[in-house]
């Protein structure tokens, strides 16, 4: 086929989840081009990937063949008059996680997507041709869709990232499936896992064992849940199948046929728990927000020690007793995305009756996900009490206000210096919001993308969210966010 001392007030507490939350990270419906025969590749998209039309038809996609390079939402197309034929997709970034794609991908002729469900399909035909069985592209996709509880889904036809908000079952399917075929050619040879260009080699003979082991199934399978049984079949038939590789090709890996013949339980176990506890998937996206690569994955936010309850959606929801002390999160660095020295951080709060804004400029995102606040950077802040008076304030040299630090890939944020600070503020003196009350929170950060992982089994893409500073000549932080409701009890 992708994670991320408040003060001793509500609206300082949370807003230091939410910009702990950031700091620390911090289409079209997918038919055939107007000009000739082509279509998408899609895990996430694939931005640069080489597309190669098998126009002799001997199942196979070689160097003297015409060949495409696919757009940035991994479009592409060939001359009309070249046909319909086969297609095969390899190399390029999944723009999804800006990571590279690893692997062949292919279609069968007349689909117009190429993703690692019709690479199933293709198989799945192939296989039927080996054992003397004419399989239709139609209907060996019918099946594959209903093997994985896609119903009548046409996986030949639509796009997963077009339909991820109607259809979420197929973005999930798909990006759920190029893990697994990642992680079983990581455990073919049985031993210690391959690295990715030695997966690559071996994918071929991991689809194959993942269509074998798909095609034997009595009930659908959801990937990104009850696959144990299922990647454990699949990494044994792939076993098979890498042995019909030739001697070169198994070398080229790193694998010997010996190696390939020590598949044990363990092994089988293990990749059964990969693919059920870390698949990575799109679950939820504006296609348009899948252009920029995902930079960071932001997960398991927390206050007070409390679990912010990221699985129900946004907003996200919360409740603990104040007053509020800290705010963390976890971060997984993805390494991908260009990194902008200044980044500025937007947190507004709100109840019924009272807001709490603060935009922070300047601050920077390292590329090991850590914060730097320099001495230029700024704190712009906005309060509006249950009177209907407002107030602003600007802070300047905030890193002696913001304490930022990070352990084992945990980030947590201590704001008390910052709220000292804004204490001798004009109306920031009697700030208190840490009454008892809900409140509505957005953030939102102007950097590297980013995306939250709600869950064991699906990542995110965050959407784009602006917080605006009203009396400050309108500044204004437009980039990804989140939203969130926390609760303060007494």
């Amino acid at each position: 086929m992708i994670k991320r001392n408040l003060t001793r007030t509500a609206a300082a507490g949370f807003s230091l989840t939410a910009i702990a939350l950031l700091m620390s990270a911090c289409g079209d419906g997918g038919g055939i081009p107007a000009a000739g025969v082509g279509g998408k590749v899609v895990d996430g998209y694939v931005n640069g990937a080489t597309v190669t039309l098998d126009v002799n038809d001997d199942q196979k996609c070689t160097v003297d063949e015409p060949k495409a390079t696919t757009g940035i939402q991994g479009d592409f197309s060939f001359p009309a008059d070249l046909g319909s034929h086969m297609t095969c997709a390899k190399g390029g970034i999944d723009i999804s996680t800006g990571a590279a794609f690893i692997g062949e991908l292919k279609a069968p002729p007349g689909a117009t997507q190429i993703t690692p469900l019709t690479t199933l399909v293709q198989a799945t035909i192939d296989s039927d041709k080996a054992a003397g069985k004419t399989t239709t592209p139609e209907a060996a996709a019918a099946t594959v869709a209903n093997n994985l509880g896609l119903g009548t889904t046409n996986l030949l036809t639509t796009d997963p990232v077009a339909v991820a908000t109607t259809i979420p079952k197929l973005i999930q399917a798909t990006s759920a499936a190029q893990t697994a075929l990642l992680n079983i050619a990581k455990k073919v040879n049985g031993g210690a896992d391959l690295t990715d260009a030695q997966a690559s080699v071996l994918y071929s003979s991991a689809v194959a064992g993942f269509a074998k082991a798909l095609s034997l199934v009595s009930t659908p399978v959801d990937l990104a849940s009850t696959a144990g049984d299922l990647i454990g079949s699949a990494i044994t038939y792939a076993n098979t199948a890498a042995k019909s590789l030739d001697a070169v090709t198994l070398a080229s890996a790193g694998v010997t046929v010996a190696s390939l013949s020590a598949v044990t339980a363990e092994v089988l176990k293990a990749a059964a728990i990969i693919i059920n506890t870390n698949t990575q998937i799109v679950a939820k996206t504006d296609p348009q927000s899948l252009i920029k690569p995902v930079a960071f994955v932001l997960s398991a936010p927390s206050i007070n020690g409390v679990a912010v309850t990221t699985t129900s959606g946004s907003p996200y929801p919360v409740t603990v007793k104040g007053p509020l002390t800290n705010a963390s999160l976890t971060i997984a660095n993805k390494g991908t995305a260009a990194l902008p020295a200044n980044v500025d951080v937007g947190f507004s709060m709100s109840d019924a009756t009272r807001v709490f804004d603060v935009v922070i400029k300047g601050a920077t995102i390292n590329a090991d996900a850590s914060v730097t606040v320099p001495t230029t950077a700024t704190l712009l802040a906005y309060v509006k009490h249950a009177n209907g008076l407002f107030y602003t304030a600007t802070l300047g040299n905030i890193a002696v206000n913001i304490i930022v630090s990070s352990s084992a890939g945990v980030m947590t944020v201590d704001w008390s210096n910052a709220l000292t600070a804004l204490a001798s503020k004009t109306g920031f003196s009697t700030l208190d919001l840490a009454l008892a009350s809900t409140y509505d929170v957005t953030v939102t950060l102007s950097g590297p993308s980013f995306a939250l992982q709600p869950s064991a089994s699906a990542v995110i893409v965050a959407p784009t969210t602006t917080v605006t500073i009203p009396g400050t000549g309108g500044t204004t932080v437009t980039g990804q966010g989140a939203t969130f409701k926390v609760t303060v009890t007494k």
